[in-house]
């Protein structure tokens, strides 16, 4: 006859090992996507920090240069909106550091993906901001022909050609406006953009939703 109690331990002693395997081998892809998740954010530190310090002298730089350019109308306005820009460029990457510095990779999975999400989240709405800039490049061509010609593009430039320039990036800057946003954060188009400048986070993700995958059963 069977012995039904050795067999109900020998089960049992077998669904230990199999549940120590388990929790060994999802400790061990927990280090090592949590790690591989963490150098890519380190990454994207490194980059908004580079990002923060390069429009921190520029805003200051286009603050001189507005300065100096008084009373010349043309040119302090468009000293202005450049060094608004890159103050608004400079915030994105405060915000984005601040985000990522708040992640706690320790915690449960979960509660990482909602943190990464707002990261996401944050990056698009800088690449909103920082594209905003598009109908306004008319300002980088006359603070760059006055500094490096010392020419006053306004003077000697067709005014139906600069309006025209500025008129044509309208539309295509609504519609950016419009659906770069939150709403549309996973689409593909949306993590198109983000390559160079955000596709960091998308990799993190991947790691971490491996890790929530082994947890839930379905790898």
């Amino acid at each position: 006859m069977i012995d039904i109690e050795n067999l109900q331990n020998t089960w049992s002693e077998h669904e230990e090992k199999l549940q120590k395997s388990i929790n060994l081998n999802l400790e061990l892809l927990k280090r090592v996507n949590v790690k591989s998740a963490r150098s890519k954010m380190t990454s994207l530190i490194w980059l908004n920090a580079i990002t923060l310090v390069f429009y921190q002298v520029v805003m200051w730089y286009f603050v001189y240069y507005t300065v100096l350019s008084w009373p010349v109308v043309q040119f302090v306005i468009a000293g202005l909106i450049l060094a608004v820009w890159s103050g608004i460029i400079s915030y994105g990457a405060v915000k984005q550091l601040k985000l990522i510095l708040e992640i706690d990779y320790a915690g449960p999975v979960t509660i990482v993906q909602k943190q990464l999400q707002k990261v996401k989240i944050a990056i698009v709405h800088f690449l909103r901001m920082a594209l905003m800039i598009l109908p306004f490049h008319m300002v980088f061509i006359i603070v760059i022909n006055d500094i490096l010609f010392n020419v006053d593009i306004i003077k000697v430039a067709d005014p139906l050609w600069m309006i025209s320039q500025t008129l044509v990036l309208i539309i295509p800057t609504v519609w950016i406006y419009r659906n770069l946003s939150p709403e549309n954060v996973n689409k593909k188009w949306v993590n198109w953009l983000l390559k160079g400048n955000g596709s960091q986070i998308n990799e993190a993700q991947n790691f971490i939703k491996e890790i929530e995958k082994f947890e839930l059963g379905t790898i």
